[in-house]
């Protein structure tokens, strides 16, 4: 591959290749045009912008993980069937992760018929900006498409995991890279435990989101 040749010159080749079909501008084409897409999602619920992205998305999502078939392998009927069930009550923000088991196939298997309407969010635990690319190039292949709508660096826990990501070789040039090829739209970071360490890193780079865990309960 020469050095004018971009990665996502490759994957879209990548994927046109593995779909079976000739050239990667079709595939492109057959993917994203929103004239060859299923019937508009016309179920309407409240909506909110999602952090600085400025994009207004409805205010509940499907998430890819958790004890759902989601993320269960060998149970494509029963995922297909609540990807097109939440697609059919009006849901359109999908957050997955490159960890999520079959997840990310999953909803590489509905939600390109509906690409241009939908928001596709998914995660990279990578800390390193090889192993994030790494990891994008394999999700965009399993998610079915050639950009991501929100790329997040996923549960962030430790002041050093923050100090390699931001390190020379680090998952943030990932993330800088990956937008500049318009690979991704926009850049989170995401946590499960750690409020502080999540606010070191919205300090330290200007991520469009932030994905925390809130229950309900507390």
């Amino acid at each position: 591959m020469s050095g004018k040749t971009t990665r996502r010159t490759f994957l879209l080749t990548s994927v046109a290749v593995a779909s079976g079909i000739a050239s990667s501008a079709a595939w492109q084409q057959n993917r994203i045009s929103a004239s060859k897409e299923r019937s508009p999602i016309t179920t309407a619920m409240p909506e909110r912008q999602l952090g600085n992205t400025g994009v207004s998305i409805p205010i509940l999502g499907l998430g890819g993980a958790g004890k759902t078939p989601l993320s269960w392998g060998n149970h494509d009927a029963e995922a297909v069937a609540i990807i097109q069930r939440a697609l059919e009550l009006g849901i359109r923000y999908f957050d997955t992760a490159a960890s999520y088991g079959p997840s990310e196939k999953y909803l590489g298997k509905v939600l390109p018929n509906y690409r241009q309407q939908v928001f596709i969010a998914t995660k990279t635990a990578a800390r390193d900006r090889d192993g994030a690319w790494r990891e994008l190039e394999r999700s965009l292949k399993r998610l079915n498409t050639d950009y991501l709508d929100l790329w997040q660096l996923h549960h962030v826990s430790f002041e050093q995991e923050l100090d390699t990501i931001f390190s020379k070789n680090g998952a943030a040039r990932a993330l800088e890279e990956a937008k500049a090829q318009k690979l991704i739209r926009f850049s989170g970071i995401t946590g499960h435990h750690e409020p502080d360490i999540i606010a070191q890193g919205l300090q330290r780079y200007p991520f469009d989101t932030t994905l925390v865990c809130i229950n309900a309960a507390d």
